[in-house]
């Protein structure tokens, strides 16, 4: 049960890293089609995350 746990809480922190990425990339890119498609991406990720 425990290596499980530690599996999870992995997998949490690298989705947390390509949140933090993707947040700074929307920030960057002007809004329109680039942006929704980054947008896009964090969507997919968080509901990964879930």
């Amino acid at each position: 049960i425990n290596k499980r746990g530690e599996n999870v809480d992995e997998k949490i922190k690298k989705l947390d890293a390509e949140l933090a990425r993707y947040k700074e990339q929307i920030k960057k890119t002007r809004p329109g089609p680039a942006q929704e498609a980054v947008k896009a991406r964090a969507m997919r990720v968080l509901k990964q995350k879930r």
